[in-house]
């Protein structure tokens, strides 16, 4: 019996989630301890009193700037360089990640890195510092003894950004939802606990960032407002550009709510819209949690959400421009019983995308990698 070290940077809700899910889940299957190194965004400092787990440990640390942000990187390394009986270290991918990195070097035990995305590339600073975080991430994504990939879409990521091309190194373990949250409720019953109105509801759920598409959403609403003046357009969530976009007087804003009541718009929802672009190489949890909940959805295909193909074509769309948008939310909710096809969405998710499912992958990875230590 050992101790498996857990090392992520919880600041954005998705990521958040993510890691209170694993964190949760994972001990279960672990003949060991689960350490969790954590650095924490408000979102994750509100949910972490809820997270316990027989066999966990966490060790958080607010991470708010640059100098915090050193300061965890440090604090990592530290606690990974002195942990007894560790076995193995999995790593939520984020830049700049010195500490596991270094400590990984020392200790010279298995390194598990998950890939959702690739920050470093997303880097706004300056040439100098951008390239010092690329190869960096480099030289972790080199020394992970296996790559742990959400989407299958990160495959080419790793090839052509990091020349990475070691198919024996590369595990699949997709993303889940939690389904015991996530699952139909009444749609009146929610829509009278929130207080919405009456009416055809599309909803969308997220960041409200310039990079979700709302704008062009907002603008599909208000041509569809002169055809169908029974539909409404709520907005949930926070961001950057809430406040521009509140100009609208005809669309619902609710800000940010708390987590626990998310279930209650997606099902208080006809539809719920995903318009990200089509470049955005992403497939949103909300996606997996709409179609938990059996609920009509609408998100845009890229080379991530593409293998809805195969059971919900009806709800992809080609591109998030205003016009497709309209289009396809007539088509939708006014043009068809979208129901049959949501039914078919959960019965998918439930079957593939469950957290204790992603939880037992994760623990026999770590498992496999203590007794080839």
């Amino acid at each position: 019996m050992g101790r498996m070290a857990f090392s992520a940077l919880l600041g954005g809700i998705g990521d958040s989630i993510h890691g209170a899910e694993l964190m949760e889940r994972v001990p279960k299957y672990l003949d060991g301890e689960l350490v969790a190194l954590i650095g924490t965004g408000s979102f994750m400092r509100d949910l972490l009193p809820k997270v316990k787990a027989k066999g966990l440990v966490i060790d958080d640390m607010p991470v708010k700037g640059a100098f915090s942000r050193l300061k965890f990187e440090w604090r990592t390394y530290r606690r990974i360089r002195k942990m007894e009986d560790l076995d193995a270290v999995y790593l939520r991918f984020r830049s700049f990640a010195l500490g596991p990195l270094l400590a990984v070097k020392k200790r010279k035990v298995p390194l598990y890195v998950e890939i959702n995305g690739f920050p470093s590339l997303e880097y706004k600073g300056s040439g100098l510092l951008k390239r010092l975080t690329f190869n960096i991430d480099r030289k972790l994504l080199k020394r992970a003894t296996k790559i742990v990939l959400l989407y299958e879409v990160h495959r080419k990521g790793l090839t052509d950004y990091y020349g990475i091309d070691e198919p024996e190194r590369i595990v699949f373990i997709p993303n889940g939802t939690n389904t015991d949250r996530f699952k139909p409720i009444d749609r009146d019953v929610c829509r009278e606990m929130l207080g919405l109105p009456d009416g055809k509801i599309v909803v969308f759920i997220g960041a409200v960032e310039p990079w979700q598409g709302i704008s062009n959403l907002i603008e599909a609403f208000h041509s569809l407002k002169v055809k169908h003046d029974d539909l409404k357009l709520v907005v949930v969530g926070g961001g950057s550009i809430l406040k521009e976009l509140m100009v609208h007087k005809d669309v619902i804003f609710t800000g940010s709510v708390p987590y626990t009541d998310v279930p209650a718009y997606t099902n208080a929802a006809d539809l719920c819209a995903v318009p990200i672009p089509t470049d955005r190489l992403a497939f949103p949890m909300k996606v997996l949690e709409t179609l938990a909940c059996g609920v009509p959805l609408l998100v845009t295909e890229n080379v991530s959400t593409a293998e809805l193909k195969d059971v919900t074509p009806e709800f992809l769309m080609p591109d998030n421009d205003p016009r497709t948008i309209e289009r396809k939310v007539e088509e939708l909710v006014y043009g068809m019983d979208a129901l049959p096809i949501a039914e078919r969405g959960k019965d998918y998710v439930v079957k593939r995308y469950t957290w204790d499912s992603t939880a037992e992958m994760v623990a026999s990875l770590l498992t496999r990698g203590r007794i080839a230590k």
